[in-house]
């Protein structure tokens, strides 16, 4: 059985928000990050999120302790091989 993907939907905000970031020098560990990671436990309704590179990185740190107790542990549902 083969279950097909949506196509993405990307409009010109988003590329330029994509863009913006590109041309800032900080792909990584930059205010857009920050910025995710307040969105992200507001949405969710805790006082902190921590966001990590790859679904990987998510199971270590969730199994090994490192976030703050009560956690919640997720993962994007449409990832890259």
């Amino acid at each position: 059985m083969e279950i097909a993907l949506s196509a993405p939907d990307i409009g010109e905000d988003e590329i330029a928000a994509v863009v913006k970031v590109l041309r800032s020098n900080r792909l990584s560990l930059g205010p857009k990050m920050e910025e995710f990671e307040r969105a992200t436990a507001a949405y969710v309704g805790v006082p902190h999120a921590a966001a990590v590179r790859s679904g990987t990185a998510e199971q270590h740190a969730c199994g090994r302790g490192v976030t703050a107790q009560p956690r919640l542990c997720a993962a994007p549902a449409l990832r890259g091989n």
